[in-house]
């Protein structure tokens, strides 16, 4: 990916976008844009999976708004459950960052784009099991 999207930059900042033509730069980028979706997708799939609400919903549980005797909260959400995959997620997570750290993505440009992309999947996964869990 850091490869390919260099020689797009390249070619696109030079005189061999006049030989390569525009459809050489526009089929490189989606090739960029594939491998960054293929990074998001491998990458972080497992960690999105502790995120994932499936199999937190007990199909017996009781109507209040507070949470039950029985350890749910009104949507049926098992507090212990949640806090357990809570805590798969923070180690799943820290092993991730250790390896990701020593990664390297030069161009600030794609560095930034790949950060956003996986926030744009990780926060509302996050948020989303995290309000379950209050609520």
């Amino acid at each position: 990916m850091n490869n390919i999207h260099y020689m797009v930059r390249s070619v696109r900042r030079s005189e061999a976008k006049d030989l390569l033509g525009d459809n050489w730069v526009q089929r490189h980028r989606r090739v960029v844009q594939q491998h960054a979706n293929q990074y998001k997708r491998i990458a972080w799939a497992k960690i999105l999976q502790c995120l994932s609400i499936q199999g937190l919903t007990s199909s017996f549980h009781g109507g209040s708004n507070s949470m039950g005797v029985d350890g749910q909260n009104s949507s049926g959400v098992s507090r212990a459950l949640v806090k357990e995959r809570l805590k798969t997620f923070n180690i799943q997570f820290e092993d991730l960052h250790q390896r990701q750290s020593q990664w390297t993505v030069p161009d600030t440009e794609l560095r930034e784009s790949l950060r956003l992309a996986v926030a744009e999947v990780l926060l509302p996964a996050y948020r989303s099991i995290v309000f379950n869990m209050t609520c």
